[in-house]
């Protein structure tokens, strides 16, 4: 779906920007939780990997957490047939990553 990618392409700049990272986290958990499975399911890997990095600084890492534990904690059931797509993430002894990536 090109919307999808209209949206994102802001989105991942926006993460850029040391003072929007905070909100632009906010626009992003807004952004994926107005999506349905079947448009969200084929960008799961590209969002994952593109808001992962982010979770090193610390106005944003609680929101990337966020957005994380919702895509693959709490919307499992819907896109756990996408999950192949998510890229292997290094965690660096990140133990709420981990906890959200084994959960």
């Amino acid at each position: 779906n090109s919307f999808i990618h209209k949206v994102m392409a802001p989105l991942k700049i926006f993460m850029q920007v040391e003072k929007m990272r905070a909100y632009a986290c906010t626009l992003w958990m807004d952004f994926v939780s107005a999506l349905k499975s079947q448009d969200l399911g084929p960008c799961l890997g590209q969002i994952v990997t593109t808001i992962v990095p982010y979770r090193q600084y610390k106005d944003s890492r609680k929101p990337v957490l966020k957005v994380l534990r919702y895509l693959i904690v709490e919307r499992r059931h819907e896109l756990k047939e996408y999950f192949s797509n998510i890229p292997y993430i290094e965690d660096d002894d990140d133990n709420d990553l981990a906890v959200i990536m084994k959960t």
